[in-house]
């Protein structure tokens, strides 16, 4: 049938009479069809753009990172380009392939600048719906998930800068009231909520991830039209972290239960999130004074009861992981992995457990090289962090600024 990169007439006119493709196809056939048609038909010319992000949309849904990113690529050069040319489209769609784009390069170490680039314009596209077409529910939704997302990368590479903190304050914040009104508006929808979860989800990681000790509010420029974050209101946003991430904690057992599912990983993450906030306000001070903060100054009752509440969600969220990892294998060792990294760290602030310790902090390298083989470069900064903490120690090595 392909000869010379090309196909024959026969297959070609089957595809243009519409031949090829049936309605009884289910949705995998349909879009495996698809697929075929455009790695083997003069790389996709008889397949429109929607075509391409039902492939990226498919690829993004099956766990092919690869071959997502290279048809919401191939769908997004094609609308900047017809953008850039004053044509007519679908702005949906513009921002769907825009969105994923930099949403699936957000998981890449080589493309995470990218994807920033990327989801300050699907937010740009987000807006420019929002003024053409109304404050319709879909819209609203759009609109949300660009702001979660990119607050979500803001939150990832903060660098201590008080405009990325207040950037993020701002979209994340913006996300989940947008998510509160829609669920308002459709109670017991299962997807809003679920939704909803991870926004409060990324706004409580995001809090727990500001060391205020590290942020120069003195560089507060308080220019343009934006309200720059202080440190006062940075320290009172904290506070209402364990409360954000136990109401998506809920919300998450509560969707888990509805569908009988006893190993969700959503329940998981959101356990991790809330043993990290514990371990955090245990450890957050300046690395030169941490070790003896936590030796000499902080009532050691109250250290051992919050370590051991830490200990227990980080044991319900491996718990789940070890089942999914049966399972699934594979599919979630990176999660796995840096729970397990938190567990040794955890581990260490006992004052009799560093054998356990060491013995979590080697298990996650191991999980982390295992991963570095599959993606190289892009767990580096973690297998160094754990390497230098298992010669030196976990709280030398934060004094060594990892």
């Amino acid at each position: 049938m392909i000869a010379d990169g090309s196909c024959s007439n026969r297959f070609i006119s089957s595809i243009t009479e519409n031949t090829f493709f049936s309605e009884t196809d289910c949705l995998e056939l349909s879009l495996r069809k698809l697929l075929f048609v455009d790695r083997l038909t003069y790389q996709g010319d008889y397949l429109s753009p929607n075509d391409w992000i039902n492939i990226a949309n498919f690829a993004r849904k099956r766990g092919n990172a690869n071959l997502g990113i290279y048809y919401y690529k191939k769908a997004y050069d094609y609308y900047s380009t017809l953008c850039s040319s004053h044509y007519n489209f679908d702005l949906r769609q513009y921002w769907a392939c825009t969105y994923f784009y930099g949403y699936m390069l957000s998981y890449t170490r080589s493309g995470f600048k990218n994807a920033e680039r990327l989801l300050k314009e699907a937010l740009e596209l987000a807006e420019q719906i929002i003024q053409e077409q109304g404050n319709t529910d879909n819209n609203l939704l759009i609109l949300a998930t660009s702001l979660d997302h990119l607050g979500y990368i803001l939150s990832n590479s903060l660098n201590n800068d008080i405009i990325r903190i207040t950037l993020a304050d701002s979209y994340l914040n913006e996300a989940v009231k947008l998510r509160q009104i829609l669920c308002t508006a459709y109670p017991g929808h299962c997807r809003l909520m679920h939704d909803y979860a991870w926004s409060l989800d990324n706004l409580g990681a995001f809090y727990t991830n500001i060391n205020v000790e590290k942020v120069d509010f003195s560089e507060n420029p308080n220019t343009d039209d934006i309200y720059y974050l202080t440190k006062e209101g940075v320290l009172k946003n904290k506070k209402q972290i364990k409360k954000i991430l136990k109401e998506a904690l809920g919300i998450r057992i509560n969707l888990a239960n509805a569908k009988g599912d006893t190993d969700s990983s959503e329940v998981a993450w959101t356990y991790f999130n809330l043993a990290s906030l514990l371990y955090k306000s245990l450890i957050e001070k300046n690395n030169d004074t941490m070790i003896d903060y936590l030796n000499n100054n902080l009532n050691l009752a109250v250290k051992h009861i919050t370590l051991n509440i830490a200990e227990e969600y980080i044991k319900k969220a491996l718990e789940i992981y070890y089942h999914l990892g049966e399972k699934f294998p594979g599919q979630h060792m990176s999660s796995e992995a840096r729970t397990i990294a938190l567990y040794g760290r955890l581990l260490e602030l006992y004052d009799n457990r560093n054998d356990q310790a060491n013995e979590y902090i080697e298990k996650a390298l191991q999980l982390y090289l295992v991963l570095d083989d599959i993606a190289p470069g892009r767990y580096q900064k973690e297998i160094n962090t754990l390497n230098m903490a298992k010669h030196i120690g976990i709280l030398e090595a934060m004094r060594n600024g990892l």
